[in-house]
């Protein structure tokens, strides 16, 4: 894609998708204007309320690698060639210097974390580091966190429960609802992304069910 293409921001309000196109003047303004800070319902069916919208501008088209398989000589290159976001998998640690050393090595490029597992990861931790890389890169990092899978965590109890009790503390750490994604897939997690993140994380689903997932 063009560097200059525009791109598309989606985040789920009201039941629909909203889109954002990036290079517009009253993009950036628009996101970060001071307004209403819920919506009264997601949507006519669930009176449930909804986050703020998110204020990083992720393009139309990003790249997802494991941590491992990233440096900041290819972060200029998907700069270069017009790429929107990396997104940072294999479960970055709570430090988050990898996401800072892309950051630094791009003036445009906008990182995420896909995704920051709670049960590795402390939030204290990760609100801290959030912190520190948004005050040298405003508007610039996604904080993506969530769960994980079963298979890959040894102490996997109560996953809904951890995943508000986390979303508390960046809460009461200053972490911003419209800086932050939650992965989720089922109803339940779909529905607490809208009301407490700026939007849902989805892998590796079709779509179906980002269609099914709009309705939440």
């Amino acid at each position: 894609p063009s560097e200059n293409a525009p791109g598309r921001l989606r985040s789920m309000r009201s039941g629909a998708a909203r889109e954002v196109r990036q290079g517009e003047p009253s993009t950036r303004a628009s996101l970060g204007a001071p307004g209403p800070a819920r919506a009264p319902a997601r949507n006519a069916r669930h009176s449930g309320r909804v986050g703020a919208d998110m204020t990083v501008e992720i393009g139309r088209i990003g790249i997802w690698r494991r941590r491992d398989q990233l440096t900041p000589r290819l972060a200029k290159e998907v700069e270069a060639l017009g790429y929107g976001a990396i997104w940072i998998g294999g479960s970055p640690p709570a430090d988050l210097f990898l996401a800072e050393e892309l950051l630094d090595a791009t003036s445009r490029l906008a990182v995420a974390t896909g995704i920051v597992n709670m049960w590795n990861a402390p939030a204290t931790e990760v609100a801290a580091s959030h912190h520190r890389i948004t005050a040298a890169h405003p508007a610039r990092f996604l904080l993506g966190v969530g769960i994980g899978h079963p298979e890959a965590t040894r102490e996997y109890r109560s996953p809904y429960d951890t995943i508000v009790d986390y979303l508390d503390v960046l809460d009461a750490e200053g972490v911003p609802v419209e800086d932050r994604v939650l992965a989720a897939l089922g109803p339940k997690v779909l529905a607490l992304a809208a009301e407490r993140t700026a939007g849902a994380h989805p892998y590796l689903t079709t779509p179906e069910h980002t269609h099914r997932a709009r309705d939440i």
